[in-house]
């Protein structure tokens, strides 16, 4: 019985502390950089969701090409998780075209369903100096069970007023919001 007890303490705690590491996983939050950091950053919307037993199979990332003389081509990871903001900070403003959304498998092996030249968005805005800017669009990652599988599937479509209303106002929470002006990418 004393034995009993030692394994149900034990277990109490171990629990306690799978708890406690989610809480404070759950109440992480993105993190604006100030302004002297950067010049302009650029705010994606996303949802992922997973329905199935496994955890993820495949990786999203949106690639993005700059349109200046440079053409320099960037990769957005959409990261499968409870956020539902990407911030980029890594980006000049201007000109962008967004060519398409990739996929990778998440366990590094490659198989036909998982490669290829990804989905064709073909989208142009603009970044703009000295401010956060939206892009007027969602992007949405699902993952389900299907017979003895998975399958997972994506859609991406224009923002309405009220989310982006709803993606204003998390952003104002943001630390060092305040520093910044807000507003949509100008889509070309």
């Amino acid at each position: 019985m004393v034995k009993l007890r030692g394994i149900l303490k034990g277990l109490q705690a171990a629990l306690s502390l799978v708890f406690l590491v989610a809480f404070l996983g759950a109440c992480a939050q993105l993190d604006l950089p100030q302004k002297s950091e950067a010049k302009a950053l650029l705010v994606v919307a996303k949802q992922t969701k997973n329905t199935s037993f496994d955890s993820w199979a495949r990786k999203y990332a949106l690639e993005l090409e700059s349109l200046d003389d440079s053409r320099q081509t960037h990769e957005v990871w959409l990261e499968n998780n409870r956020e539902t903001l990407v911030v980029i900070n890594e980006l000049e403003p201007g000109p962008y075209f967004i060519k398409r959304l990739k996929w990778v498998s998440a366990s590094g092996w490659r198989f036909a369903e998982a490669t290829g030249e990804g989905y064709p968005i073909n989208l142009e805005f603009t970044m703009h100096d000295d401010r956060i800017s939206i892009l007027p669009l969602e992007f949405k990652v699902y993952q389900d069970d299907q017979g003895s599988g998975i399958v997972s599937h994506f859609e991406f479509e224009e923002m309405s007023a009220a989310r982006s209303r709803e993606v204003k106002q998390q952003i104002q929470r943001l630390p060092n919001a305040d520093q910044w002006q807000l507003g949509l990418a100008s889509l070309l």
